[in-house]
């Protein structure tokens, strides 16, 4: 068997191949930067670590509340690009719509931070720990009015109403993909949320564009009360109208003798706030949908309005316990006062003029009539 031939080696007087070292410099600034740089405030609120996750809840509160030690650029993000005083001295006539939020409350970034703080919620397992992280979620609503760093009335307004806002888009999106047995501290959340944003009309004097525009984000497509689209998750939707009264007299009770005289010259303007679900009577289809909206705000209103004559209610109101096992008596005695005497009848005479309109249902209708009928309005 032949051999096969050697493969000749290179010659040892051929050029040896150059090796090149490689360059040994310090690293520039901006790779330091972003080893060092912390992770985004969204993805720490998401942490798999309890400490980390506490840790990033204070520092959202005071990111929002625009107080206390902040990083430079989350001091830019909340300047809206140098514009501070350019708000401060807008007229306090400005719309809510004209306004120009600064990036920290435009609605991608707060997209980011209500889905860290959903998950957050979601890794809470204990009662206590989840009912203070619901409070402090739910604190921002009320503390970004008194931000410093957004230098007008309404822009702080605007503010508030967006991380709302966000909140109700971020539970309708979400809690669909929840286990039931999770759905108790997201019910907290809710609640919590519902409270504090009572107080924050109360704060602004019931104002009615923005009164309108937290009501709009129940309401609209997509929310949580728009009870005609089959993706409304029912139980958020029930939820809400069984709390709404109560926290609305939560909402009213304790208040520094300051509060309760701005209370007693404006008044809470109950019948602003019902007219939606007076709305949503008109057009809900599903029989159940209108008689839960009925039985948790119209019935306990009309009783909490009787009772105030001194007349005897037409039903046994269902009183709902908060949280802390009080019903709020005085909540009660303060959501009525300084109300006009014929409120009763204005509710009721907008439930019929509601039932009057060519795109009631026919159905509802007749419930709207018999409902005004039945309580005393002879019309």
């Amino acid at each position: 068997m032949a051999s096969m031939a050697a493969v000749p080696l290179a010659s040892t007087s051929a050029r040896p191949i150059k090796t090149r070292k490689a360059k040994t410099s310090k690293p520039s600034s901006n790779a330091v930067d972003k080893k060092t740089r912390k992770p985004p405030l969204g993805k720490l609120l998401a942490s798999s670590d309890k400490e980390t996750r506490e840790d990033a809840v204070e520092h959202l509160l005071v990111y929002l509340s625009g107080k206390g030690d902040l990083a430079e650029t989350e001091k830019q993000d909340l300047d809206n690009d140098g514009q501070g005083v350019a708000m401060e001295q807008q007229d306090a006539s400005t719309s809510l719509k004209d306004v120009k939020l600064p990036k920290a409350f435009q609605e991608e970034q707060l997209n980011v931070l209500w889905q860290g703080c959903f998950y957050c919620m979601y890794m809470c397992d204990k009662p206590l720990p989840q009912q203070k992280l619901a409070s402090q979620l739910a604190e921002p609503i009320v503390t970004i009015l008194e931000n410093p760093r957004l230098k007008s009335k309404t822009a702080r307004r605007k503010a508030s109403l967006a991380y709302l806002s966000t909140f109700w888009k971020t539970m309708v999106r979400e809690l669909p993909g929840i286990d039931r047995h999770r759905m108790d501290k997201y019910y907290s959340l809710m609640r919590r949320v519902l409270h504090n944003t009572f107080i924050m009309l109360r704060k602004t004097g019931w104002n009615e564009d923005v009164m309108a525009e937290a009501n709009s984000y129940l309401f609209r497509q997509g929310g949580p009360l728009h009870l005609q689209d089959i993706k409304t998750p029912i139980s958020v939707a029930y939820h809400i109208l069984d709390i709404y009264i109560t926290e609305l007299e939560r909402s009213v009770s304790d208040l520094s003798e300051e509060e309760e005289d701005a209370l007693s010259s404006q008044p809470v303007p109950l019948l602003k706030l019902v007219e939606p679900l007076i709305q949503e009577l008109a057009i809900v289809v599903n029989k159940d949908h209108y008689k839960r909206i009925v039985d948790n705000i119209f019935e306990p209103l009309m009783d909490m309005l009787d009772e105030a004559k001194g007349e005897e209610p037409s039903s046994k109101r269902r009183r709902l316990e908060t949280e802390d096992g009080d019903d709020h008596e005085e909540g009660e005695q303060t959501l009525l006062r300084g109300q006009p005497a014929s409120l009763k009848l204005d509710i009721l005479r907008k439930m019929f003029s509601t039932g009057a309109k060519e795109d009631t249902d026919p159905v509802n209708r007749k419930r709207l009539y018999k409902f005004a009928a039945d309580h005393g309005l002879d019309e």
